[in-house]
């Protein structure tokens, strides 16, 4: 979450109103501050992002954090267009769609 707050500082500039930001993270984040700012527009990921009711590797086992975040990217962008849709609002322009520990995609 530190470089996604210090990189948010940069990409912010870039961004207009008609554009959106989201951090997709795990369950929890959100919660640590650099230099008094945290992160905005958090969306962590849920459960229900997954058929079986949790993340599940195919050996059977919980994801790791790699393996989560294979999933974090495509729902997050499923989740604000159908909140977008479903409240009325118009589709932005550009969507700044990332992870709130990796690079930007």
């Amino acid at each position: 979450e530190r470089f996604a707050i210090q990189a948010w500082e940069h990409q912010r500039a870039y961004l207009g109103p008609h554009d959106n930001y989201t951090n997709i993270c795990e369950p929890g984040c959100g919660k640590l501050t650099v230099h008094g700012r945290s992160l905005t527009h958090v969306l962590p990921i849920t459960d229900d992002a997954f058929p079986s009711g949790s993340c599940v590797a195919p050996r059977g086992e919980a994801c790791s954090g790699y393996e989560l975040s294979q999933m974090k990217w495509v729902w997050g962008l499923i989740h604000e267009w159908r909140a977008r849709r479903s409240g009325g609002r118009p589709l932005p322009r550009w969507w700044l769609l990332k992870d709130d520990d990796t690079y930007l995609r």
